[in-house]
């Protein structure tokens, strides 16, 4: 916890732009192809407020851009290649989460997604605790968040 506390007090205004850039990618996804509102409203599921998903993927996406700003500054001998194959993969698994959802209105892919992406963040863990398992903290919220909307969209896949 220490390390990262330094990490943060040492981020430099150039860098901060390189983190928003970051976090600007994650928020790509909502800013292109939205949310159906009506759309997820009419399904029979677990009622959480939308309002929740906003708070818990803006916590996520921070989390994330941290993470990889931390891991883009990591320079140690370690074979990265496959890390950063995970994480790109994850992103664009997790991306594909709403044009399949919300635009194809597809509920069993929705449910693969989320299973997908659930595995892949997984992945992105295990190699980060290999390469610095510090970071791997600034992982949880990712690891438990899509591990219960995989059980989410499950139980909405069956139930409609």
């Amino acid at each position: 916890m220490k390390e990262l506390k330094d990490f943060i007090k040492n981020i430099t205004f150039k860098e901060v732009f390189l983190m928003v850039g970051i976090l600007i990618l994650y928020f790509l996804p909502f800013l292109i192809f939205g949310v159906d509102i009506e759309f997820y409203n009419s399904l029979k599921k677990i009622n959480i407020p939308p309002i929740v998903f906003s708070i818990v993927w803006t916590i996520i996406y921070l989390c994330m851009s941290f993470f990889i700003f931390w891991h883009l500054k990591i320079k140690d001998t370690h074979n990265r290649k496959i890390f950063w194959v995970y994480l790109i993969l994850n992103y664009l698994i997790e991306s594909s989460y709403l044009p399949v959802f919300f635009v194809g209105q597809n509920l069993f892919l929705g449910f693969v997604v989320c299973l997908l992406t659930f595995l892949t963040i997984a992945l992105v863990a295990m190699e980060a605790f290999i390469i610095k398992k510090e970071s791997v903290i600034l992982l949880i919220p990712y690891l438990l968040w899509s591990a219960f909307a995989s059980v989410l969209a499950m139980l909405i896949y069956i139930w409609n």
